[in-house]
């Protein structure tokens, strides 16, 4: 029995070890500026943000896995690793390289993510005569990681299903709140939806999404 209760908390120690190193390590997203700079007279640093809204910092640490090529721009999801060996100690982090999520040589506002950033209403094109909405009424944010969008069609709050991948899209079984709409409010937010659920491609230039079925446009968003 002693053997038994020994193994037991044997068997204890190790997995409260390995639930421990696994809470250490989590991922996060960010972004790498197209060339280095130097950090010393000897040393060469990257510049990492965590926000397409930040500014450069210098990163003299390393990204495990990753191979920079000067010229480029990355979006990049890493895991965090933090080690800390005693309470006393300092907590010390390094990057391993899990996904290039985004990488392009020409401008960092063309690796703009999807996820958790609002994009304004512009334009709807169709061949309905529609009044077009105003930017600041409509507005669509993406949540891949739910597998859903949420907005406002410039009269109801909506809600659908998203099917999201490095270039393909889906938007389905849109779900939207009853307000009364006003003439031809309303009629605008008909077609919006109708042309929410045709997309199947999408492009981001310059702060502007492009959304398409195929290759005709149908909808343009634009960060402010």
């Amino acid at each position: 029995m002693n053997a038994f209760l020994r193994y037991s908390q044997l068997f204890f120690v190790i997995l409260l070890s390995v639930m421990t190193v696994s809470a250490q390590v989590k991922l996060k997203k960010i972004y790498v500026n197209d060339h280095y700079i130097k950090c010393n007279s000897q040393t060469k640093c990257l510049q990492i943000k965590d926000s397409i809204s930040d500014k450069w910092k210098s990163f003299s640490g390393n990204i495990e896995n990753f191979h920079f090529e000067e010229g480029h721009f990355y979006q990049l999801l890493v895991e965090v690793h933090s080690s800390k060996k005693s309470p006393s100690d300092t907590e010390s982090y390094h990057f391993v390289l899990n996904k290039i999520l985004q990488q392009n040589k020409n401008d960092i506002d063309d690796i703009f993510e999807l996820d958790d950033i609002p994009w304004f209403l512009i334009k709807i094109n169709s061949s309905h005569k529609i009044p077009q909405i105003k930017p600041s009424d409509a507005f669509i944010i993406f949540h891949p990681d739910e597998n859903k969008i949420v907005g406002n069609s410039g009269c109801n709050k909506f809600s659908a299903q998203l099917f999201l991948n490095d270039t393909s899209i889906g938007i389905q079984k849109i779900n939207a709140t009853k307000m009364l709409c006003k003439e031809p409010i309303d009629k605008t937010e008909r077609v919006f939806f109708e042309q929410l659920e045709k997309v199947n491609t999408y492009k981001i230039k310059s702060k502007e999404l492009f959304l398409y079925d195929h290759k005709t446009l149908l909808l343009i968003f634009k960060l402010r």
